[in-house]
């Protein structure tokens, strides 16, 4: 008779406790996921039979209007918040256009009125010989001004209406991109900033002599050579406008 090997029987009855421990362990884990799933069964049928109650209905129906009125006052404040932004950018677009025609403008008045001055003055200083100019009359030169401040302003006027025309006339569903695109067009905002230049020169010159300073003959032929242009390039601009 063979006797039993004490090694192989502890071995086998350490299993036996572990897979009872294992049964044991499984029985309380599948209980509490059972009364758990109860339990949310349990929150479902409550929160169904809440809902459909008379104080559900009407906790609800607030709810759903605070959500409304919530969405609708963040869509203002977005919408209001994007139009602040696009005027930012649209007014330092404007002024970034704007400012290179004014600025180069007071720098032609200022050099053109100033350089006869303090050549006059260093002239009579130091004895150099003055040269002969014809004398600007100072009403013809008031009146001059005053034209090609409107002449150049009523022409930047009128050339945003051609473009507007001619877009919504030819191109009527994509008026507004192709506006744009004429617009951005080189030529035409050389033109734009060319009539801009001219009408500021002469704003300027208008406004000095508002305060009794003497009109300049280098200054008058400059604001009249830039009238032409003007005047000479609005049929070609038209025409390229039209094509």
């Amino acid at each position: 008779m063979n006797e039993a090997d004490p090694n192989r029987s502890e071995t086998g009855s350490r299993w036996q406790v572990a897979v009872v421990l294992c049964s044991v362990l499984v029985s309380r884990v599948w209980r509490t996921v059972e009364t758990a799933w109860s339990c949310a069964l349990a929150w479902r049928v409550m929160a169904f039979l809440s809902r459909r109650s008379r104080t559900g209905r009407w906790i609800s129906g607030k709810t759903t209007n605070l959500r409304f009125h919530l969405k609708r006052f963040a869509f203002a404040q977005a919408g209001k918040a994007s139009g602040a932004r696009i005027g930012s950018h649209a007014m330092w677009a404007v002024l970034r256009l704007a400012l290179p025609p004014v600025v180069l403008a007071a720098l032609a008045v200022a050099l053109l009125l100033g350089l006869p001055i303090a050549y006059t003055g260093l002239a009579a200083r130091y004895g150099w010989p003055i040269p002969r100019m014809p004398q600007v009359h100072q009403s013809s030169y008031n009146t001059l001004m005053g034209t090609v401040a409107q002449a150049a302003s009523t022409v930047l006027a009128m050339s945003f209406a051609v473009i507007g025309v001619v877009a919504g006339a030819t191109y009527a569903k994509l008026s507004g991109r192709i506006q744009a695109a004429m617009l951005g067009d080189d030529l035409n905002q050389r033109y734009f900033r060319l009539l801009a230049h001219t009408a500021a020169a002469a704003i300027a010159c208008i406004g000095l002599r508002a305060v009794h300073v003497s009109g300049s003959l280098a200054l008058a032929v400059y604001v009249m050579s830039l009238a032409g242009i003007c005047i000479l390039a609005f049929l070609p601009m038209g025409i390229h406008a039209f094509k």
